[in-house]
């Protein structure tokens, strides 16, 4: 019952997310978007904090003003290079995702198996997509890739996600997401040759690293 409660914040948590996703990437690189999202469990702590009095250890705070600090850069380079909306709507996605956790620990939901939401949220997403997503026609190469982007690259990274929160505790997971971060633009760089600038390269290093001192440090308390 409690996770029927939190589904409708849940989906619009996901649907606000993935908009925000695809408007970033056509305003900003993606090392810069993937970069920002990748701070969401710093944003969950401060939540926690601020909305459940759940307490903050100090390298969490130590990790939370080195991230701040790395922001701070790379909203400046994109101030110059007009990039700033497509950094603010990255942004957006770690603080989506903060506010569901947020909520989900606030009514203490819990379900068995949460396959069935995944499937559901994609179908969610899929309504306003279609009066929104105009005009439809694409050709069979771009219809190969996105069928690609959909069925590997997101369905099944979100199948294994979901199977993975089972037997991994959250310090793990979230060691384990920043893969994405590090990986995410040396594949575009690859692909379409689109190279971070300098600031996005010193202030992804400054959250990356932070992110990367948190987790551990969380592993090893965890393990004592």
């Amino acid at each position: 019952h409690r996770d029927l409660h939190s589904f409708p914040t849940r989906r619009s948590s996901d649907l606000l997310q993935i908009y925000c996703f695809i408007l970033a990437l056509r305003n900003t690189t993606a090392a810069n978007t993937f970069v920002l999202m990748s701070v969401s469990p710093l944003f969950a702590a401060l939540m926690g904090l601020l909305f459940l009095r759940e307490r903050v250890a100090w390298p969490t705070w130590i990790a939370i003003t080195v991230a701040l600090a790395g922001i701070v850069i790379m909203f400046g380079e994109g101030v110059n290079g007009g990039r700033w909306i497509g950094n603010a709507f990255a942004l957006c996605i770690p603080l989506a995702y903060a506010c569901q956790l947020l909520f989900i620990r606030k009514v203490r939901g819990t379900a068995p198996d949460l396959m069935p939401t995944v499937f559901l949220g994609g179908l969610i997403a899929l309504t306003p997509a279609l009066f929104l997503g105009g005009p439809l026609a694409v050709g069979p190469r771009d219809l190969a890739l996105l069928a690609l982007m959909g069925c590997v690259q997101l369905g099944l990274g979100c199948w294994l996600m979901t199977l993975a929160v089972r037997h991994l505790r959250a310090a793990e997971i979230g060691l384990l997401s920043l893969t994405e971060t590090i990986l995410a633009p040396v594949w575009v760089w690859l692909g379409v040759g689109e190279a971070p600038s300098r600031a996005a390269l010193i202030g992804g290093a400054l959250i990356v690293g932070a992110l990367v001192v948190n987790a551990v440090l969380a592993l090893r308390q965890g393990r004592a």
